[in-house]
């Protein structure tokens, strides 16, 4: 494939980086007591098929004017291409200039806690994510200064939240948790474009799997509501990379005369009785009693 004149000047750019490393004879590892800056976003929140994912990306400071050079911004910005090229270049550098990671959560994951008796809401699980992502650049040793993330909910609460967890693991750690922190922050803007590249590709291993697209796993994408509609399955409803704690789901299976309900949802039984009892199909309701 033949490369575009900025795809050139990047891997130029990639080169004098590295050849200055080595002619200092320094590597990431060297600068880990070096003061970082650290970033955290998400991609997939709100789809009711496939994963949620969610991206670190951090680099010493001493590098920061260089790596910035690269043309990070908020994924949401950005075209495909412009994602993958952009992701290819942070693996070349992972290792030599900064450090990147991610969490996979996927569908059943994020039903099972949702859905579970003691139920996670989707905050929490994403602070959980981030709080992880954290833990490990700390353990891996990086003294990371400032942490930069995308609120979920209050920011505030969000800060709190993170003092509190971090607090007496490292005092000197400061956090800037503000909304749209990925257009305003490059290392957040890395960050995202590694959580959503990643996320891509699971949705298109998740396609090949099914053989047929799936579209981008958003309730209003027409290729995922076609392929909602087309794959439910009598009694179970639908595989795994389903998100069952999501409405649209709920909806569907329900429209499909299968009812789940978990156990202390009693009331939610009820109402469902009382909702289709007039229909001609409400023989056929299964109600599936669960305990998680």
């Amino acid at each position: 494939m033949k490369q575009t004149k900025k795809n050139q000047q990047q891997e130029q750019d990639i080169k004098q980086l590295d050849e200055a490393l080595e002619a200092n004879k320094i590597s990431v590892d060297d600068l880990k007591e070096e003061e970082w800056e650290m970033g955290i976003d998400e991609a997939g929140r709100g789809p009711v098929f496939g994963p949620m994912v969610y991206g670190a990306a951090l680099w010493p400071l001493r590098f920061k004017e260089e790596i910035i050079k690269r043309g990070f911004q908020d994924s949401k910005k950005l075209t495909e291409d412009q994602r993958e090229n952009l992701y290819s270049m942070m693996q070349k550098m992972e290792g030599k200039q900064l450090r990147f990671a991610s969490r996979i959560l996927d569908a059943q994951t994020l039903s099972q806690q949702q859905l579970s008796s003691i139920q996670v809401n989707l905050n929490t699980i994403s602070h959980n994510a981030a709080r992880d992502l954290i833990n490990w650049a700390i353990d891996e040793g990086y003294n990371i200064k400032t942490c930069y993330l995308d609120t979920v909910g209050p920011k505030q609460t969000y800060h709190a939240i993170l003092k509190e967890a971090f607090g007496a693991k490292k005092q000197d750690l400061e956090f800037i948790v503000e909304e749209k922190a990925d257009s305003k922050y490059q290392v957040v803007s890395a960050a995202s474009i590694v959580a959503k590249v990643q996320r891509d590709h699971e949705i298109q291993r998740l396609s090949k799997r099914y053989k047929q697209k799936v579209g981008s796993g958003y309730p209003a994408d027409p290729t995922t509501k076609e392929w909602l509609k087309n794959s439910f399955i009598p009694i179970f409803g639908y595989t795994n990379d389903v998100r069952f704690s999501w409405q649209t789901t709920k909806h569907a299976m329900e429209e499909n005369g299968l009812v789940v309900v978990y156990q202390l949802d009693q009331e939610r039984k009820d109402n469902l009785k009382s909702k289709y009892h007039s229909k001609e199909f409400f023989h056929n309701i299964a109600y599936c009693d669960i305990q998680i």
